[in-house]
């Protein structure tokens, strides 16, 4: 264990600059047969790895065009290793960090490092350079790694769905009507008084809304569109949900008070305030539902911020 890792270096190094397609990257992994490559930048620093795991994980597992740029997909926490380093060191780093591929880097005259070859777990295993326990101890990090990574992901889309869902209860109870129609007609709303918005009060408010919102909604023309306005709303309203202008008004009522309930009071005073006057008064009246606002807004803003 004590031994040089030299000889177990593979010098047959694929370098890729850093805004090399993906498509070209994965061809390149193929030609040479091997399941990495070491991502420069500009200047010939090493910035990244990319691996074809990265690529068939990321770019098809995800749709991303054949063109994405592997820097968009490398991975940039990068650990390396020195030419004078041994078997036991780069082992060692492997298992605590659960990774299968060191780059081993050489100092040259000038200063700068140069990426020399790299070590894989693949070749520790066939060369048996390492006993079997060590060699056991590194896959089940790198599984616990994977799984975890897999579970705290959906964990943290689980709360995202939890946080829409209680905000779409929110606007049903509100609303007094079936669950689907509320959440179509609440992002309906919800997309009017975005656009109406300049863009930087449309972030902010944007912001205090379930995570699952942001991307269409940041997806919108830049605002402020002064052609919405209260008549504008309601005639969408009475021709996209066929609503009479009685229940048109009644529904944006109540979902101002759901916005009341789920969003902080004083954020959403300061975007009624950008609204035109006419269009204040459409989400004007007393609050007849859930007279208990305060214990419902903390509980709800809580968990957005998750």
């Amino acid at each position: 264990m004590k031994d040089s890792i030299q000889p177990f270096v593979n010098r047959r190094v694929v370098v890729l600059k850093h805004n090399l397609p993906a498509k070209v990257a994965a061809r390149a992994l193929h030609e040479r047969g091997v399941g990495s490559a070491i991502v420069t930048d500009q200047h010939g620093h090493m910035v990244g790895i990319v691996t074809d795991r990265d690529l068939s994980s990321q770019v098809l597992g995800f749709e991303l065009s054949p063109e994405t740029p592997i820097s968009e997909v490398m991975t940039t926490d990068i650990l390396k290793a020195r030419k004078t380093s041994t078997i036991s060191d780069v082992a060692k780093m492997m298992e605590i960090n659960g990774i299968r591929r060191i780059p081993i880097l050489e100092r040259t005259e000038n200063g700068r490092e140069k990426c020399v070859g790299i070590v894989t777990l693949d070749d520790l295993i066939a060369s048996q350079a390492v006993d079997t326990g060590l060699l056991s101890r590194i896959v089940r990090t790198q599984i616990f790694k994977q799984v975890r990574r897999t579970r705290t992901s959906q964990r943290a889309e689980n709360r995202r769905e939890q946080t829409l869902n209680r905000f779409n209860k929110i606007m049903a109870d509100q609303m007094g009507i079936g669950k689907a129609n509320a959440e179509r007609i609440s992002f309906h709303l919800l997309k009017e008084i975005v656009q109406r918005l300049s863009s930087t009060e449309a972030a902010h408010f944007i912001a205090q809304l379930p995570s699952l919102f942001h991307e269409d909604l940041l997806s919108l023309p830049a605002g402020p569109n002064l052609k919405i306005d209260r008549e504008a709303v309601i005639e969408n309203l009475t021709k996209g949900f066929q609503l009479d202008r009685q229940e048109a008004e009644r529904v944006s009522q109540c979902f101002w008070y759901g916005l009341e309930m789920a969003l902080d009071k004083g954020i959403l005073s300061h975007v009624c305030a950008q609204l035109p006057e006419n269009f204040r008064k459409l989400f004007g009246g007393p609050k007849l539902l859930f007279p208990d606002i305060e214990s419902i807004q903390t509980e709800f803003t809580y968990a957005i911020s998750e």
